[in-house]
């Protein structure tokens, strides 16, 4: 250890001498990751996990091998060299310990274990997406490693350890002349004789070596500053003497001369050095003796240091004022670089393009005036930030916004399907007490409001609400008719296409329907359950869409039209079909193509590893596959049989071999659905 503390200290120190080398240098990093208007930063870690042995104890063909926990801690700095590489300098602390009874002696070490090392790590940040939370990486080095093994051979009292038959540590050989004066001892864990001795000398093998550190983990983002890192390091090393033992062991044989070598599977937290860069293409525009002391880092790099630059981030290139702020020529609130109109008449009100304001933005804008939501915050920050990548980030992460829900969904009329299919942007999702539909992603209260009065039109009820931080907040009817004071005119001969896949006696599952993009399910009074995908403009696109559902087995998949809350037929759509005039009268209809439906045989269902005595029975059938479903659970199944008949001779045979919890169920499309669906799709029932 005193030998070792020294060598970490040089690699901290060597590392920090170079880490500040490099930053000193002002360098412009070409094609590396955009760190915006800071350094790349390095980073401190500390990690803690288990060390696993791989050696010669527990491989001498003994009678019986204990191995224990191992426990090691690192400390690490990263310093980043390129977008995908760093240089990393670390030191590893921990203790190993491994035992092994042979007849009628045993096998067993302590060895603390120091290392320090210097690795290349990639993170594949050149080609994975820049906004992520989980960065994979791969890491290969040089170390260097100090071990000192010993092993308890003898108990408090002095005494040595025989391993007789019947696992009993005993003071005398169990064949020796004084096995009947024999007595049992008690290990005293006390690692007391030096293997090096055993060898033949202290000069026997060095107690230091080379190791290759091979790793591999993952990065999880906290925040900013703070990492959670998940990994495995392998460590080879270049000595067969880590844990004593080798080739030349007295009284020992079968040991292999292959290297020992470590496994350190460690979790850690690393935090950022943050350190910011000074632009110094901007200094020679400034004369430091009229600021002393003064900070002129210049973050957007306009000309104007951040002390006195009222307009923070301006995109590059921008031209700025004496405030560096983008210059706004006419006086309008919209800069020159995003202004579509630079000569406004002064007083003339304009829109966020800098163009003048028609009497429907002016409107709008009067509704984000008396808006309380802070929307007009919202879009005046659009005007100065919207080419500030980080803003946006800020923007969308504060989750604010309106949501307009129908209200009383549950069993429909076929009327009031109708009238919901006619809004092109409804949505579904299935919750604990029912289908609930929606339109979401309405950035203001006046939009919010323009929907629910085109929903009151067309008689279906809803309620609008606000999105604050995730949380929802219902609008009062005062608050809508505050906000209702315009009302944009709808347009009823808008016609939205959809394709519906079918109309059931019964609801089946959402594994059914698993590979359906914009799916809505809506349980009408009819006693019929509908099925519908997506939202179209025209019917070329919802005919595509159509065809695309034929192909993954839903038969018969047809497009139906909407227009002013009623359901009209393709031809009224425009659409040019058969002479005889489509029927749109609701009916049931069973679009699934039967031949896609199988039925198997389900052995167990496991929510983590199956046991392997388990997943042997299982593999003695033959043609046993597991089936992961939705909820993250895999199922083990046998067979795949085109009728039930089949699957019933299958599950007496199954039972007669000893499983006796197997069922029949169903599959669609190669994914799981019940036995009682797969017999109503196919007409078994």
């Amino acid at each position: 250890m005193r030998q070792f503390i020294p060598q970490t200290l040089i690699f901290i120190a060597l590392y920090t001498v170079l880490g500040n080398l490099v930053y000193s240098q002002e360098l412009e990093l070409q094609g590396t990751v955009d760190y915006g208007n800071q350094k790349p930063r390095p980073s401190v870690e500390i990690a803690a996990g288990t060390l696993s042995y791989f050696g010669d104890v527990g491989r001498l063909n003994g009678n019986a091998q204990y191995s224990q926990l191992n426990w090691g801690y690192s400390i690490t700095m990263r310093n980043p060299i390129s977008e995908a590489f760093s240089l990393d300098f670390s030191a590893l602390f921990g203790t190993v310990r491994h035992q092994e009874n042979l007849p009628g002696q045993m096998v067993n070490f302590e060895t603390p274990i120091q290392m320090g090392s210097a690795s290349i790590t990639y993170n594949f940040n050149n080609f994975l997406p820049k906004q992520r939370s989980i960065t994979p990486y791969l890491s290969v080095g040089i170390a260097t490693m100090e071990f000192n093994p010993k092993a308890d051979m003898r108990d408090a009292d002095g005494n040595l350890y025989y391993v007789w038959d019947n696992g009993t540590l005993m003071n005398a050989p169990q064949k020796g002349a004084k096995s009947d004066e024999a007595r049992p001892v008690y290990r005293d864990y006390n690692y007391e004789t030096d293997w090096r001795e055993i060898q033949g000398g202290s000069g026997a093998f060095s107690l230091r070596t080379l190791a290759i550190p091979l790793a591999v983990g993952a990065n999880i983002t906290v925040n900013d500053k703070w990492k959670v890192r998940m990994g495995a390091s392998y460590l080879h090393t270049f000595t067969d003497n880590l844990d004593g033992v080798n080739s030349e062991t007295p009284r020992l044989s079968g040991v292999n001369k292959r290297n020992d070598a470590l496994l350190f599977s460690s979790i850690g937290i690393a935090y950022n050095l943050h350190h910011t860069r000074k632009n110094p293409t901007n200094y020679d525009k400034l004369n430091n003796d009229y600021f002393p002391g003064l900070d002129i880092d210049d973050e957007d790099a306009d000309g104007v240091v951040d002390i006195g630059d009222k307009c923070p981030a301006t995109p590059e290139g921008v031209k700025v004022d004496v405030f560096g702020c983008p210059v706004d020529g006419d006086k309008d609130g919209v800069p020159d670089y995003l202004d579509d109109e630079l000569n406004t008449p002064t007083g003339i009100l304009v829109n966020l393009k800098g163009v003048t304001a028609t009497d429907e933005e002016l409107a709008k804008m009067y509704q984000l005036y008396i808006d309380p939501a802070g929307s007009p915050n919202y879009d005046k920050s659009q005007t100065y930030t919207a080419d500030v990548n980080r803003n946006k980030v800020n923007m969308a992460s504060k989750n604010k916004g309106f949501r307009v829900e129908v209200i009383n969904s549950d069993e429909l009329s076929p009327e009031e399907i109708a009238r919901l299919l006619s809004i092109a942007d409804i949505k579904a999702i299935e919750t604990e007490n029912g289908m609930e539909f929606y339109i979401d992603e309405i950035k203001n209260r006046y939009d919010a409001v323009q929907k629910f009065l085109q929903l009151n039109k067309l008689h279906i009820p809803a309620r609008i609400l606000q999105v604050e931080d995730g949380e929802y907040f219902e609008l009062s009817q005062s608050e809508i008719e505050h906000a209702a004071i315009f009302e944009d005119e709808i347009d009823e001969n808008v016609i939205v296409f959809r394709v519906q896949l079918g109309a059931f006696k019964y609801k089946l599952s959402r594994n059914v329907f698993k590979e359906v993009s914009d799916l809505i399910v809506i349980e009408g009074n009819d006693s019929m359950t509908r099925y519908v995908s997506g939202s179209f403009n025209t019917m070329q696109d919802a005919a595509t869409h159509k065809v695309n559902l034929l192909l993954k087995g839903y038969e018969g998949a047809f497009v139906t039209a909407y227009r002013g809350g009623k359901r009209i037929t393709l031809k009224e759509a425009g659409a040019t079909v058969d002479a005889k005039e489509e029927d749109i009268t609701p009916k049931v209809s069973n679009n699934i193509n039967p031949n896609l439906v199988k039925y198997t045989l389900q052995l167990g269902t496991f929510a983590g590893r199956v046991p392997a005595e388990t997943l042997g029975k299982y593999m003695s059938l033959g043609n046993v596959r597991p089936v992961r479903n939705t909820e993250g659970v895999t199922n083990y199944v046998y067979g795949s049989f085109n009728n039930l008949a089949d699957a019933k001779a299958a599950l007496s045979d199954v039972k007669e071999k000893g499983f006796d919890e197997v069922l029949i169920t169903g599959e669609f499309n190669d994914k799981s659905i019940t036995a009682e669906e797969a017999m109503k799709i196919r007409g078994e029932n």
